[in-house]
């Protein structure tokens, strides 16, 4: 199935009393078109034998013919009560039957959290734990505050997840999008009849469930009677919406971690081109770029000849190619240079020499590092960039390229970047990264586009390069910034969103920041900066966040700590002992 035909699970959760779960799954009409039913395992508070059997008078799930449509509800929870021996036979019984999910009951304002905590433990830790169980929640901001409890209290265990239980209008949506939420329950309550007497949400509460299931939730409707007509329109109201193929195969990578390239170790294979040269809005700013140089009186060259301009990494040659459209688009002839370092895209350019550009391009096998050029450049242009600004050592490439291949009044593009934080709320991102804690774990930054998440504040920059200017020492490249940030709290911080914003030439830029993301480009998806505990922070605090950018020998790696006014982070990635970038 491809990601344009994923579809919304849709389900019902009665209000009516239900007697057994086949029958009413089988024979009742309300039902009728729904994915799944949310119901009791058992009736009331039922009877335990002494032998630890339930009586099948007592149960709902009397059997494992509609398991697979079915969540199961336990018994509500009284704090110090002999509530959780039923709980544990409930689930052992849902378990057996082979139940979809298991949804444990709600904290009420008065539950103790460690209570409601420790139960929840007993049943997702030990030889018979379960996978994944509900946990049963309204969308306020004070039962956000018991979740956020209790999950600390869990050790932000990827097994607990929510049920979120809509009220309509002043759902605080924001803070739960970073939750794992995965099942959205919608009373009946919260339906209007349009002008056709069919059942419709409003306007707001429609951009909450679509809000909600994007980030991978099922919908339920909470009915008593007939469910048909809600069940119809909110499988309309989540139905997948049309998108173009870029946006799509974007899409596909919704919150899924990547560890960054490193282009400078490993060659890159012939679909991770394909990948970027798809994204066209970042090849038109090139070209527009490339053409204002060309335009531009610092572009001439020194010699009668056409100005010269070098491709630094030119890959497969997207750019060569749109350094030729740029030309014809600035009426200037030009020679052009296509330096690059992978083996296999040479074969690809001088393919793409002899068919399309008919021999107009000379094609050096070589690093831009350490290339001997026989004349100098006028303007250089290179696609170095990162996610982060400099995590693919576009500042250690481009200022050797600078200095060994481009003329003193010659023009580099880009000729800046710079990098930019911000402060992220993502249990989704931390659990992903903590799954991977063998291999690289909450030490590593990731590439990830972000979706189940929420940015905190707005983006700070850190620091930036420059290279139209060629300075008379070799760059630094060592970097440090601590900036602090006016967290929106209650709120809690599991990493940083990573961006870059660069200059290409002129007025010409390219940004992933979401101040000024460049509309419709897809090559870079933010960074994520994880922390291996993530910190709480409170209405009216702020959290501080110091990165740095250190080298030593062939290695470039980033280090981070966070604090706020009760806490602070390990620093983390010390020396680079768990992640690092090779020259």
């Amino acid at each position: 199935m491809s990601y344009a035909e994923k579809v919304v699970a849709v389900g019902v959760e009665p209000v009516q009393a239900i007697g057994d779960a086949d029958s009413y799954i089988t024979d009742d009409p309300g039902v009728a078109g729904a994915d799944f039913v949310i119901i009791p395992i058992t009736k009331g508070t039922p009877r335990v034998s002494t032998a630890g059997f339930f009586a099948l008078d007592d149960m709902v799930v009397r059997s494992s013919t509609n398991a697979y449509a079915i969540i199961g509800k336990t018994t509500e929870w009284a704090p110090g009560s002999d509530d959780g021996a039923l709980l544990s036979h409930q689930i052992t019984y849902a378990t057996y039957v082979g139940l979809k999910r298991i949804m444990a009951p709600s904290p009420g304002p008065d539950t103790p959290a460690a209570e409601f905590a420790r139960e929840l433990m007993q049943r997702i830790t030990g030889d018979h734990a379960i996978e994944a169980l509900l946990v049963r929640t309204d969308a306020d901001q004070a039962s956000w505050r018991r979740w956020r409890r209790v999950r600390d209290m869990c050790g932000h265990s990827r097994a607990l997840e929510i049920a979120l239980v809509l009220a309509g209008g002043d759902d605080d949506v924001d803070r739960w999008r970073p939750e794992p939420v995965k099942l959205v329950i919608v009373p009946s309550a919260m339906f209007v009849l349009n002008d056709a007497g069919h059942p419709v949400l409003r306007r707001s509460d429609q951009r909450i469930v679509r809000e909600l299931t994007d980030i991978g939730a099922a919908v339920a409707v909470q009915h008593e009677g007939d469910a048909g007509r809600h069940v119809s329109y909110l499988r309309y109201l989540s139905r997948p919406t049309d998108r173009d193929t870029a946006a799509l195969y974007s899409d596909a990578y919704r919150d899924v971690l990547q560890v960054p390239l490193q282009p400078l170790m490993d060659h890159l294979e012939s679909d991770t081109y394909a990948t970027f040269e798809a994204d066209l809005p970042k090849y038109d700013a090139y070209e527009t770029a490339i053409a204002k140089a060309l335009l531009g009186s610092s572009s001439s060259s020194s010699s009668k000849e056409a100005p010269l301009v070098v491709v630094a990494g030119a890959g497969r040659g997207p750019l060569v190619a749109r350094v030729l459209a740029a030309a014809a688009r600035a009426e200037r002839p030009v020679r052009v240079v296509a330096l690059e370092k992978n083996p296999g895209a040479m074969v690809e350019l001088q393919r793409r020499n002899q068919l399309e550009w008919r021999g107009a391009v000379e094609l050096v096998f070589g690093d831009m590092r350490s290339h001997e050029p026989a004349e100098m450049a006028d303007i250089l242009v290179s696609e170095l960039l990162g996610s982060f600004g400099d995590n693919e050592l576009a500042p250690e490439c481009m200022d050797a390229a600078v200095r060994r291949l481009l003329r003193p009044a010659g023009v580099c593009i880009p000729c800046s970047y710079a990098a930019y934080l911000a402060p992220l709320s993502s249990s989704v991102l931390h659990a992903r990264a903590a799954q991977y804690s063998q291999a690289h774990g909450l030490e590593t930054p990731y590439v990830v586009n972000l979706h189940a998440a929420r940015r905190l504040a707005a983006s700070e920059r850190m620091w930036q390069f420059d290279h139209h200017v060629q300075h008379p020492e070799p760059m630094q490249f060592a970097r440090q910034k601590t900036v602090e940030f006016a967290v929106d709290g209650p709120a809690v911080v599991h990493g940083f969103a990573g961006y870059f914003d660069a200059v290409l030439y002129a007025d010409v830029r390219l940004s992933i920041r979401p101040e000024d993301h460049t509309a419709d480009m897809h090559s870079w998806f933010p960074m994520f900066f994880p922390l291996t505990v993530p910190l709480n922070v409170e209405h009216g605090e702020g959290v501080r966040a110091s990165v740095w950018r250190r080298c030593a020998g062939r290695r470039v790696w980033y280090e981070w700590v966070a604090e706020t006014r009760a806490a602070a982070s390990i620093v983390h990635n010390v020396n680079g002992h768990q992640y690092w970038i090779g020259q």
